[in-house]
């Protein structure tokens, strides 16, 4: 009876035993895996929602099959997927980011036209002249018969014959893209929105040939220089008027958010130290 109390004691010790080394395993935690969004376009933005002329710019690569951009390639031109990383199935969240930042400066670019919605969302249709401009963001570089940095039919926006209103952004063509290591990454997304704000500009019939002021030299505007798309627009040293041009293609100025004169100024109620009032500086004597 003795050895059979011994023999149930030390079973008894054994189990608490063991559930206390069970209680002892650190808690287990499930991997942290970074969002990533599938290609079916980037996150979903418009400046101006329901504006009859549309800006698309196109991230999930396009295979475009105009006669005319046939002609000059040789054969359909097929875009790839916009890419930072070397995965061109995904958007991972430094591409989303870049891709809103880029959208938020061609947005701001064309803030001043109040029937234009610079967007993301895909029209669902054909942008026929005068209705819309397809800007097909590429992630890698041109074809050989492109330009440089990007390219586009000039007056395509207008002209309804040996044209296309589809334009290109070769994003790799860029120092700052991810890979060149020239150290200029972080001017990736400036760069590509001012290109794309460029194109765009060609479409409606801009001279992008600024003058031989470097800062202001097709290469700076391409490249992103210390000054952006707008400040060259509203200050080109060259004959051109670049807000007449933009204005005769058939975009057209919003209303003025803030009067230029006493009586129609907008009042700002101050209290406290800081007031901050927005608008937009839309032309040269806004």
């Amino acid at each position: 009876m003795a050895a059979l109390q011994s023999l149930l004691s030390r079973l008894r010790n054994k189990k608490r035993h063991g559930r206390k080394i069970r209680r002892d395993f650190a808690p287990r935690t499930a991997e942290s895996l970074e969002e990533r969004l599938l290609l079916t376009n980037p996150d979903l933005f418009s400046s101006n929602p329901g504006a009859p002329v549309t800006v698309y710019l196109d991230f999930d690569g396009h295979t475009e099959n105009d006669p005319d951009w046939v002609n000059i390639a040789g054969s359909p031109v097929t875009t790839v997927p916009f890419d930072m990383d070397g995965d061109p199935a995904t958007f991972s969240l430094a591409e989303r980011s870049t891709i809103e930042e880029i959208f938020l400066r061609v947005a701001e670019d064309f803030a001043p036209f109040g029937n234009v919605n610079v967007t993301t969302i895909n029209p669902g249709q054909p942008l026929d002249p005068g209705e819309g401009i397809f800007v097909a963001v590429d992630g890698q570089d041109g074809f050989p018969a492109s330009q440089p940095y990007h390219d586009a039919f000039l007056n395509g926006f207008t002209d309804t014959t040996n044209s296309s209103t589809t334009a290109f952004v070769w994003t790799l063509d860029y120092d700052s893209a991810p890979g060149k290591g020239l150290g200029r990454e972080a001017q990736f997304g400036r760069d590509v929105a001012n290109g794309i704000s460029a194109t765009v500009g060609v479409t409606l019939g801009l001279d992008i040939r600024v003058g031989t002021n470097a800062e202001v030299s097709p290469l700076a505007i391409r490249e992103g220089s210390s000054i952006g798309l707008r400040d060259i627009w509203l200050t080109t040293p060259n004959s051109q008027d670049d807000l007449a041009v933009i204005e005769a293609s058939g975009f057209t100025y919003a209303a003025d958010d803030h009067g230029s004169t006493a009586a129609t100024a907008t009042a700002v109620s101050i209290s406290g130290a800081v007031e901050t009032v927005t608008g937009v500086i839309g032309q040269n004597d806004d």
